[in-house]
This record gives structure tokens, C-alpha cells and sequence, in this order.
């Protein structure tokens, strides 16, 4: 149970206690009003902190730990490039997240990485 300003006092004097200036009253100065809007500013600062810290992006690799992470590297003449969007399966956040997936088709003619490609293939 919450009692504010003079119903804290009445209470405290009927259970027989004394009232004195130990006694706190909170919210004694301010309006409901004031409490209110502090209140919702609280609220809403605590929605736009949770918003801005749940969002974030994994950062692209430089060519190096993508050389290691890869079981193939090979270059040669594109032949054809199709693309498609679907929902993303990185991002989990709140939202609408989509990713366009490239499909390249390519005349190998040369092989720096991996097994079972040869040139021209």
C-alpha cells in the first residue's frame, strides 16, 4: 500500500504511530500531473534505449579471413548474374529484414583454392 502526503499521516495516526517530520511523503510537492509526465518520459526513455541497443549489423571481413573461411577461390569470366529476395536469416531483430541473394554463373580460369574445380569448367 502507497499513501502520499496528508492520507500517509492520517494513517500512521490512526494505527497510533507518531507523525513527525522523520515521516516521508513521497511525491508530497508535485502534482499527479508532473508524476504522470515523468512517469511516460521514463517509459519512453527506456523503449528508445532498448531500441537503439538491439539493433546492429555483423561487420564485413577484409579479403583475408575470407580467403581462410572459404573451401573455394577461383576467377574467370562471368556468364550470367540472378538475383533474389527472401527474408534475412542474419538479422533476428524487430522488423522488416530482407536479403538479396546474387547466383553467379562464371567460366573458370583459374583455381586458387579448393579441390574438384578445374579451368574451364
Amino acid at each position: 500500500m502507497l499513501l502520499l502526503g496528508e492520507d500517509c499521516d492520517e494513517f500512521l495516526r490512526k494505527r497510533g504511530e507518531q507523525v513527525g517530520e522523520d515521516v516521508v511523503h513521497l511525491w508530497s510537492n508535485h502534482s499527479a500531473r508532473e508524476r504522470i509526465s515523468t512517469f511516460i518520459i521514463q517509459i519512453f526513455s527506456l523503449i528508445a534505449i532498448y531500441a537503439f541497443s538491439v539493433t546492429a549489423a555483423k561487420a564485413p571481413l577484409t579479403p583475408e579471413p575470407l580467403r581462410k573461411q572459404a573451401r573455394h577461390v577461383v576467377s574467370g569470366i562471368v556468364i550470367k548474374v540472378t538475383s533474389q529476395t527472401r527474408k534475412s536469416i542474419i538479422e533476428k531483430g524487430p522488423g522488416i529484414h530482407r536479403d538479396r541473394i546474387f547466383k553467379i554463373q562464371l567460366m573458370v580460369s583459374a583455381v586458387s583454392k579448393g579441390e574438384n574445380v578445374k579451368p574451364g569448367d
